[in-house]
């Protein structure tokens, strides 16, 4: 039916987009990377449908949004990934012509306090490429050790 044709493919673009994305951590190109975390919303939000994906769900992502952050799902909804895109307000142009991805305090309060009305809880986490915790972390992995410059982001999770 036509609704499994659009599950096959859509899993066959999911599978891509892990592969891409891989390869945009090692690159260091962050906007490729949030469109990339986007896509992969959509596609499911596609072909799971809203209900499916859920109201609250929808909402977390939308406000993700807003606050110029990309996002996806970091399972089969409830909490959601989400990484500052390039551009955003607040975000600076690094010497390199690249924009850094900080957020800074005040902009981290605010979307702190927007989820936070809503229900949400914003957790800020950064990702170890130091080496020095003693493990090697699921996404190093999957760069066959490469190790990608400091990438900060965002977990929201339904409360």
């Amino acid at each position: 039916a036509d609704g499994d044709h659009v599950v096959v493919g859509g899993m066959r673009r999911l599978a891509q987009i892990a592969d891409e994305s891989a390869a945009a951590l090692r690159a260091a190109d962050y906007a490729a990377l949030c469109d990339l975390m986007d896509e992969n919303f959509a596609l499911r939000r596609k072909m799971y449908t809203d209900a499916v994906v859920g109201e609250r769900n929808l909402q977390m992502v939308e406000l993700a949004k807003a606050y110029g952050f990309a996002a996806k799902f970091t399972g089969s909804g409830g909490a959601c990934l989400c990484l500052r895109r390039p551009g955003a307000a607040g975000i600076a142009a690094g010497a390199d012509g690249r924009r850094a991805l900080e957020l800074t305090a005040a902009d981290e309060e605010k979307a702190r306090r927007a989820f936070a009305a809503l229900g949400f809880v914003f957790v800020r986490v950064e990702l170890d490429t130091s080496g020095e915790s003693g493990g090697e972390s699921t996404v190093l992995s999957a760069l066959d050790g490469a190790k990608p410059p400091e990438i900060r982001g965002a977990v929201l999770q339904i409360d």
